[in-house]
């Protein structure tokens, strides 16, 4: 498993964590590790913040970065063919608009998450998307979707998800299926 490889790796680079201007406190454990936050979400380094102004507006439009670009992709190849496809642009418009109309992208929380919450082996002034990615597959393995987000962190920093009034396990897989729909039918056009 490659978060244990790096994880041991990265042993004795921090095995605390290191003093920075901004204060840091435990937030919660899964299955023997400790993730920290920064006492005031708003006031972190410059690097985490960005990116979770990145994560913030991914969040509000239910799409990430990486979709967009491949939606652009295709409308371009599109609209440069010789026969422009009226039922593919529509196609492609339909998803954006369906996905406006979605509550949350649970992935896209996640990602949130990994950028507030971080371990000792993490540097908090900076974010490894790599590292990232291995933490997000961790914590979806070791706790189930609603006891990650009912948590009181997750609440604090999402606070929305205590109003849901749905079954956020079966929301999360219902948009976890339409992610896969519209990213193969993205792709198949590009």
């Amino acid at each position: 498993m490659i978060f244990e490889k790096v994880k041991n790796y990265l042993k004795g680079k921090f095995t605390k964590l290191p003093k920075t201007e901004y204060p840091i406190e435990e937030a919660f454990t899964i299955n023997g590790i400790t993730y920290y936050k920064y006492s005031d979400t708003f006031n972190v380094p410059y690097e985490r913040g960005l990116k979770a102004i990145t994560k913030y507006e991914e969040a509000r439009m239910k799409i990430t970065y990486e979709y967009m670009l491949q939606h652009t992709e295709a409308m371009n190849k599109i609209l440069k063919s010789k026969q422009i496809d009226i039922f593919k642009i529509k196609n492609l418009n339909d998803i954006l608009a369906e996905r406006l109309k979605w509550v949350t992208d649970v992935d896209i929380l996640y990602g949130l998450a990994s950028i507030v919450f971080f371990d000792k082996t993490e540097n908090p002034t900076t974010y490894d998307y790599k590292y990232n990615a291995e933490k997000i597959k961790f914590w979806k393995e070791n706790k189930s979707v609603e006891d990650f987000f009912f948590q009181v962190p997750m609440l604090e920093l999402m606070p929305f998800l205590k109003d849901l009034e749905m079954n956020l396990k079966s929301y999360s897989e219902i948009t976890e299926a339409m992610n896969q729909i519209h990213s193969d039918l993205v792709s198949s056009i590009v």
